[in-house]
C-alpha cells in the first residue's frame, strides 16, 4: 500500500510473509513469517489501513483477519475466521465518507429557490442570535 512492505501468501507452507522493503535500494528483508491457522491461503489483502489483513483459505473454506505490528514484526489473528465455501480472491475497497455539509448546502439552497420568504426568516434568526416570533395570522368578522 505504502511501498514500505511486501506481502506474500505461501500456500505450501500455510504461512504469510512480510518483507521491508528498502526505499533506497529496493532489497527485501524479511520482517516475519508465521502459519496462518488454515491449509492453502491462495489470496491475501491489505485493509486500506495498513495494520490489518485478510487470509483467503482455500482448503479450509474460511476467511481470516491479522492485525500486523511492524515494531515488533509479527502479526496475529484477530476474531474468528469467516466461513465461506472456497474464498478464490479478494478486494477490499476503502469507501469514502458523504460530507454532510454539502447536503445541508444543498438543502438551504432548495429552500432560498422554493420558499423564499422562509430562507429570509432563517437570515435574520442568524444574524439576531435568537428564534424568529412566530407569526400569527388574525381574520376579522364582518
Amino acid at each position: 500500500r505504502d511501498g514500505k512492505y511486501l506481502f506474500c501468501s505461501n500456500a505450501g507452507a500455510n504461512s504469510v510473509v512480510i518483507y521491508s522493503i528498502n526505499q533506497q535500494t529496493g532489497e527485501l528483508t524479511m520482517m516475519c513469517d508465521s502459519k496462518i491457522s488454515g491449509d492453502y491461503p491462495k489470496s491475501i489483502a491489505i485493509f486500506p489501513d495498513g495494520q490489518h489483513f485478510l487470509s483467503l483459505n482455500h482448503d479450509t473454506n474460511e476467511i481470516m483477519t491479522f492485525h500486523v505490528d511492524y515494531e515488533k514484526k509479527y502479526f496475529l489473528m484477530k476474531g474468528r475466521p469467516i466461513e465461506i465455501d472456497r474464498p478464490n480472491c479478494i478486494r477490499i475497497h476503502k469507501l469514502k465518507k458523504q460530507k454532510s455539509k454539502k447536503k445541508k448546502t444543498k438543502a438551504k439552497k432548495a429552500v432560498k429557490e422554493e420558499a423564499p420568504e422562509v430562507a429570509a426568516e432563517e437570515e435574520q434568526k442568524k444574524k439576531r442570535g435568537r428564534k424568529p416570533k412566530a407569526v400569527e395570522e388574525t381574520t376579522t368578522e364582518e
